[in-house]
């Protein structure tokens, strides 16, 4: 360590510290940085130090249950009254205890989404990055936060889809301007690939976006869409590409592109059938009101010998 001092007034023999600076190991520190948010703990690093900062290089420690595989906590303008921290970590360990830490007040994250992080499962691998000044009052606006993770085996078992979605395997974004979850998982017990994002903020066009795709047999038709028996008109599985996307005024927007190839359709009225195998496609838009009345404004459906559109409304029961 160094430092430099100087006496301004050797009548009073007053003294006035002009700089200081060193370099020290640690072992087996805990590191409290705010009350909202836990205690680093069991941290060996290399800090250097000086008037108006801390840099602390972390090689390993403990973040509640998750592991710390590496971090830097940066506490700097210390030498004035607008101290602030940075703080970036890659920790390892349960999701649950990963997506409470960005729960924590102010943040409340997780909660804005409609997930209860402590009914969260799954195993992840997470960059965090936290960046606030070093005052109690903290609220939303004050912190800058990220989360990037690696999720695997991860179950949901509240999300605004009203079904657990199970098995999952994701990319997971979480920042101040919203949420984006990507990858593969089951939903009602299907396998899907599966896309959420829902931002938030003033300048948001909509509450949240699914996009989801998969092959749904006529037993998930059922469970995960809840949609009713359709033979003898539409009998086995369909590929689905469907995009829903609710807006601010409650309004639900959903767009379907179905592929039929393995699919029987008949219209017996008409005397027309399609075998499995035969190509098929549909598409089908639909507006859902918050009143509980539907449009289907577009229902395309080419296949060999069969080309026909429909709009339909039905009112709210």
């Amino acid at each position: 360590a160094s430092f430099s001092i100087r006496v301004p007034d050797t009548k009073n023999a007053d003294i006035a510290v002009d700089s200081f600076s060193g370099k020290v190991r640690l072992r087996d520190l805990t590191i409290r940085y705010n009350e909202n948010f836990p205690t680093l703990k069991k941290v060996e690093a290399t800090a250097v130090f000086s008037k108006n900062r801390f840099v602390a290089n972390i090689s390993s420690g403990v973040l509640e249950d998750l592991k710390i595989v590496s971090g830097v906590v940066k506490l700097f303008n210390l030498d004035t009254d607008k101290e602030a921290a940075d703080i970036r970590a890659t920790v390892s360990g349960p999701l649950r205890t990963a997506l409470t830490v960005t729960n924590n007040k102010p943040l409340r994250l997780i909660s804005k989404f409609g997930v209860d992080a402590t009914t969260v499962k799954g195993w992840s691998t997470t960059d965090l990055k936290f960046t606030f000044p070093l005052f109690a009052s903290l609220t939303l606006d004050h912190v800058n936060v990220q989360a990037l993770a690696k999720i695997v085996n991860a179950v949901l078992l509240q999300t605004p889809l009203e079904k657990p979605i199970e098995s999952g395997n994701f990319d997971l974004v979480i920042n101040r301007k919203g949420l984006f979850l990507g990858g593969d998982a089951k939903v009602a017990e299907t396998p899907v690939e599966l896309k959420w994002t829902e931002p938030f903020g003033a300048d948001r066009k909509f509450v949240r976006r699914y996009e989801l795709r998969g092959k749904i047999d006529p037993t998930a038709q059922k469970q995960l869409l809840d949609l009713p028996n359709f033979a003898p008109y539409i009998v086995g599985p369909v590929d689905l590409d469907l995009s829903l996307i609710e807006r601010l005024n409650g309004i639900k927007e959903i767009a379907a592109k179905i592929s039929l190839k393995e699919t029987t359709l008949k219209i017996p009225e008409l005397g027309w059938n399609k075998k499995p195998g035969e190509v098929g496609v549909a598409w089908v838009s639909l507006v859902s009101f918050p009143d509980g009345a539907s449009d289907i404004q577009n229902i395309d459906i080419q296949a060999p010998g069969l080309h026909g559109k429909a709009v339909v409304r039905f009112d709210k029961a």
